[in-house]
């Protein structure tokens, strides 16, 4: 990321910033090692590389069933 910015930094901020915001994360890590320290980021969903084009559907899908719109 520009400016040394790491994701989950990123992540953490906008969590802040939009309360409710659902984000996905995506890592070569094991899901263990990511959730590691991150319990503090609302919204935050993990995905572990490798991944199907078919696991990310199903996980962005069920992020956006999940959110709340506010009008």
């Amino acid at each position: 990321m520009p400016g040394g910015t790491s994701g989950i930094e990123l992540a953490r901020e906008a969590s802040i910033r939009r309360p409710g915001l659902k984000i996905l994360l995506t890592s070569g890590y094991t899901e263990h090692a990511m959730t590691n320290g991150y319990h503090d980021i609302n919204g935050l969903e993990l995905l572990s590389k490798p991944f199907r084009k078919t696991d990310l559907a199903i996980k962005l899908k069920t992020l956006l069933d999940s959110y709340e719109y506010i009008q």
